[in-house]
């Protein structure tokens, strides 16, 4: 073999001069035009690589056309009826072995003479030459090549030729940077996202179903933290290739994100694709890493749902298995679990994921808003204005949504110091520009919130640009979340206390150890637990309950207030036994924080205790 590319280092022609463009020109861009117009209506990834070799091997009239990424276990081809029985899987070898290392430097297309046809083809003449497109990948290493074999008639390649397959290369190049994934080869979450979009349409009808399986390896933060992330990242190329091993021939396989991999099987049932899952959990197994005297095992867990017509389009195709996969992980890991819609937490965690990326959207664009609910005094006359901030966030449709559920999926994917900063940030900034530091407002945080390094920060900073009155600001920790984060509880309760900032012990009574763990906290109030005030003018224990949590605040010179108070009768019971405050509908019902700071704003000054 030899070169025949010297015809390449021809003189330029001067820039400044206009060169009139030829037929030959205007038709190969017509149709590179043409070619563009119709990638842009294939899934992207496959079928628009497909695409471009279908339409180079036609235009330039090649025998066999393939394009070989080994890195990405990518392999497209077209072969012309003459050079059907030609050993195309040994010209691969050759392609890759012989020609691709040689490649590495060059930019341009090569030509190259080879001496015989390959064994079988029928065409005349005893030579055929070789043209290899270099494919690199982010414009650095040559990872790839397009092979045009043998033009049909035996004609040479020219530099018309040469051009268009130079063309068709570079678009190879950009449809493979924008849909595959760099360190394994698998399609990128936008490429499979394109093919959920083909698959829904290629169902049937609305018994036809294709099957979404969601991969998450267990162990390989693990294995970053015990041998490097170079080890990390060679356990992700290697579980790709077992699930390439895996993958039957129409399936399409993706890395998602990090350690996430998701897996699409056309009209597949359930139960075929969870025992596919299971074949990939097993041959995951041997993926151990092993140095030294450590060690770590390799397991994978997998959900396994249905993709109907009815799943919600492309973004609810994802919903349902990531659940599985979900359950699978807090099941005990190295499982593969099949969504169940009949399961209600399963549904919950459903409902978590689709109110997540609306709670996304809702931090980025201040989609929420600040209501307060009054809580009062039931024995002494008024001091302070006292109420309690609450946030709200309606959904797509207008509607609001209930707290718990937006906050389910705030908790279950750690947004809960974002959406408590917003709170306190617009709380203490309302308070501030619409003079309610006269009364007192309580401003709920979360245990998430006591584990951030950075948030006790955050607040000291809130407050003194706020510049609020001693006292204005009462914070409240449910008791869980406190005991959860002991020692960052007191020293979050120190500091705020230090600058006149009030706390509260919320859901007081919930916890096995309530009274034990009071001794550790400087609190100033005690907030009773619901589920002993909704019904303590009817339930003997509830009415215990409440009377020694007020009898051992009094004893420690700590307020007490009943939440979910909702009828007369709870409204009399709790005051009968002593407690100081009551919040609920039946004293108040939560109205826009900015009403109330009006009224607040103008309200004759109160002493406060």
């Amino acid at each position: 073999m030899h070169s025949m590319d010297e015809g390449l280092a021809r003189a330029t022609p001067d820039p400044g001069v206009p060169v009139p463009r030829r037929r030959e020109d205007r038709t190969e861009l017509d149709l590179f035009y043409e070619l563009e117009r119709q990638l842009d209506a294939e899934p992207r990834g496959q079928a628009q690589l497909a695409r471009l070799i279908r339409v180079c091997a036609r235009h330039l009239e090649i025998g066999y056309s393939v394009l070989i990424l080994p890195t990405k276990q990518i392999r497209v081809s077209v072969t012309h009826p003459s050079w059907k029985s030609a050993d195309r899987r040994a010209l691969d070898r050759v392609f890759i072995r012989r020609f691709l290392p040689g490649l590495s430097r060059r930019r341009s297309p090569s030509v190259l003479d080879v001496a015989r046809l390959p064994p079988g083809v029928t065409q005349t003449g005893e030579s055929y030459q070789v043209m290899l497109c270099p494919l690199r990948e982010g414009n650095k290493q040559v990872n790839g090549v397009l092979a045009l074999a043998g033009r049909v008639g035996g004609r040479a390649f020219g530099r018309a030729e040469k051009r268009f397959a130079s063309l068709i290369a570079r678009r190879a190049e950009r449809v493979i940077e924008s849909t595959y994934d760099p360190l394994t080869g698998l399609v990128n979450r936008g490429g499979f996202e394109a093919h959920l979009r083909d698959g829904l349409e290629s169902l049937a009808d609305e018994d036809d179903a294709h099957a979404v399986v969601i991969f998450d390896i267990d162990q390989l933060q693990l294995v970053n933290d015990t041998f490097g992330h170079r080890d990390g990242d060679d356990v992700l190329r290697c579980f790709a290739a077992e699930l390439g091993e895996a993958l039957p021939g129409d399936a399409v396989a993706s890395r998602l994100s990090g350690d996430n991999f998701a897996v699409l099987l056309q009209h597949t049932s359930v139960e075929s694709a969870a025992a596919f899952a299971e074949d990939v959990r097993r041959r995951a197994q041997k993926l151990r890493r092993i140095r030294g005297d450590k060690a770590v095992q390799i397991t994978v867990s997998a959900g396994v749902a249905a993709y109907r017509s009815d799943a919600g389009g492309v973004s609810g195709a994802l919903v349902a298995p990531k659940v599985a996969c979900t359950a699978a992980k807090e099941h005990g890991r190295d499982r593969v679990e099949v969504y169940d819609a009949d399961n209600r937490s399963i549904i919950r965690r459903a409902d978590d994921i689709r109110i997540v990326a609306h709670l996304q959207n809702a931090l980025e664009r201040d989609g929420f808003e600040l209501v307060a609910q009054p809580i009062v005094p039931l024995h002494e006359a008024a001091g302070r204005a006292y109420y309690e901030i609450l946030l709200r966030m309606r959904g797509d449709d207008g509607e609001a949504l209930r707290p718990e559920s937006f906050m389910s999926a705030a908790e279950r994917y750690q947004l809960m110091p974002r959406l408590d900063r917003w709170v306190v940030d617009r709380a203490i900034t309302l308070i501030a520009d619409r003079g309610g530091d006269g009364g007192r407002f309580a401003i709920n945080l979360s245990g998430q919130s006591l584990g951030d390094d950075e948030f006790l920060d955050f607040v000291l900073e809130r407050i003194d640009a706020g510049a609020l009155e001693p006292g204005t600001l009462c914070f409240e920790i449910t008791e869980t979340a406190a005991v959860a984060n002991l020692e960052r509880a007191r020293t979050f309760i120190g500091t705020l206390r230090a600058r006149g900032c009030r706390f509260s012990l919320d859901d007081f009574g919930a916890g096995l150890s309530s009274f034990a763990y009071l001794r550790d906290f400087e609190v100033d109030a005690l907030k009773i637990d619901g589920s002993f005030v909704r019904d303590v003018n009817t339930n003997r224990v509830s009415e215990a309950m409440v009377a020694a949590i007020t009898q051992v605040a009094r004893v420690m010179g700590l307020d007490t207030i009943a939440e979910y108070v909702a009828s007369a009768g709870v409204h009399g019971k709790v005051a009968e036994l002593g407690v100081d405050f009551a919040q609920g509908y039946h004293v108040g019902e939560p109205m826009p924080l900015a009403e109330i700071l009006a009224d607040v704003a103008t309200a004759p000054a109160a002493s406060s205790p």
